[in-house]
């Protein structure tokens, strides 16, 4: 089976970009700006597929830019289209190769699409989970970036205090409890606490 790879260069505010390159790297269409939408999905789509033999397969190809990404893969997978991402560092290696000090969309398009030709295994399928499935990993990276904001202002609450007043948060078995957060929030200023 034979593929056409399309290399988005996906844009949060800007409009995205793709390069249509074949097996061979021989580009097949002009560079193709667009926002997502299905007519335009549609249109690139069919860009991509004029000439090719019967079951050639679309393969798009990004990096995953913020959620960007996931308009792309839900046309992508309805649509019966194979949808890869370039893990970032790799993506920004063969960027760097290709052009030194130099930032163009039109090269990031043509970096992502012509990656699984040079490195296959800086690529890897993006797998879609289910709505409840996805709601979790969701809530499950929420909760762990508020558990470390958490924890860096307990760090910075544990340095204040061992500078400001040393030794008093070895009168507390745990230094946040209910009992030291009372003490905390009622006797801080160090001129009323001994």
């Amino acid at each position: 089976m034979s593929y056409r790879n399309i290399g988005v260069d996906l844009g949060v505010t800007a409009k995205h970009k793709a390069q249509v390159l074949d097996e061979q790297g021989k580009k097949i269409v002009p560079n193709f700006s667009f926002h997502i939408s299905k007519e335009n999905l549609d249109a690139l789509c069919q860009k991509a597929l004029e000439g090719a033999s019967q079951g050639t397969k679309l393969r798009f190809i990004c990096e995953p830019t913020e959620m960007s990404w996931f308009p792309l893969t839900i046309y992508a997978k309805s649509n019966d289209h194979e949808i890869i991402r370039i893990k970032s560092h790799k993506a920004h290696d063969l960027r760097k190769y290709f052009a030194r000090h130099k930032k163009d969309d039109k090269l990031d398009a043509n970096v992502l699409s012509v990656m699984p030709m040079i490195d296959e295994k800086a690529t890897e399928e993006i797998y879609l989970p289910d709505a409840k499935t996805f709601a979790l990993e969701r809530c499950n990276r929420q909760k762990e970036k508020i558990t470390n904001d958490i924890a860096a202002i307990k760090n910075r609450l544990s340095s204040l205090y061992h500078w400001v007043m040393p030794g008093l948060l070895d009168c507390f078995e745990c230094h946040f409890d209910s009992r030291a957060r009372e003490f905390y929030r009622h006797f801080t200023n160090p001129f009323r606490a001994k």
